[in-house]
């Protein structure tokens, strides 16, 4: 792999990780990035999604005193995520 690449990783990454902290789509950097690398795109989708864990998990403990606002939601909308999520896995 060449330098050139390793960098664009790394920055597709960096602002990935930016970008989901703030509104999400940080994929629609890594994704792409990882296909020009080379990666087959199961293998860049989820290399994306295991490298972009770390900023979602800060970003979640940085917005954890705003949840009380949205219990409700989550509490509806998380059995449907986690059942959507677990689909597309067994898919995949």
């Amino acid at each position: 792999m060449t330098l050139e690449i390793q960098f664009l990783l790394f920055a597709a990454g960096f602002v990935a990780s930016i970008m989901n902290s703030i509104a999400g789509g940080g994929t629609t950097l890594t994704y792409p990035a990882l296909l020009f690398a080379g990666l087959g795109a199961v293998s860049a989708n989820a290399t994306s999604t295991v490298a972009l864990m770390f900023g979602i998990t800060s970003s979640f403990a940085g917005y954890r005193r705003h949840f009380a606002g949205v219990a409700r939601w989550v509490r509806v909308f998380l059995p449907v995520a986690l059942l959507g999520g677990l689909a597309g896995g067994v898919l995949l």
